[in-house]
């Protein structure tokens, strides 16, 4: 879904502050990730809706985030462009391959 809803981001976070968008953003997906720790309460149909719902939620706020981060790196170091994006996409690569197995 985050490719779909990407395009439209783009707008909003141009139109907003990076760091703002950035801000919102991290608040939104934290927020998002615990009501989808507290779907272990619930019964089988509303948890399969109310899960499906809150993982686009998350999608939409990664993102928001991860657009917003960008922004800010390419705004911090506008003659390394390459290489702060491929450093930041190595690093984000990494913490989807180490996290799992550390939390």
């Amino acid at each position: 879904i985050s490719f779909i809803i990407y395009p439209f981001m783009n707008v909003f976070v141009n139109n907003n502050n990076f760091k703002l968008s950035f801000a919102i953003s991290g608040i939104y997906l934290s927020a998002s990730s615990v009501l989808f720790g507290l779907l272990t309460e619930m019964e089988r149909i509303p948890f399969e809706i109310f899960s499906i719902t809150f993982q686009m939620l998350q999608a939409v706020a990664m993102s928001i985030l991860f657009l917003a981060s960008y922004a800010i790196m390419l705004r911090i170091f506008p003659k390394y462009r390459t290489v702060t994006l491929s450093v930041s996409e190595v690093f984000i690569g990494l913490g989807y391959m180490i996290g799992p197995p550390l939390g």
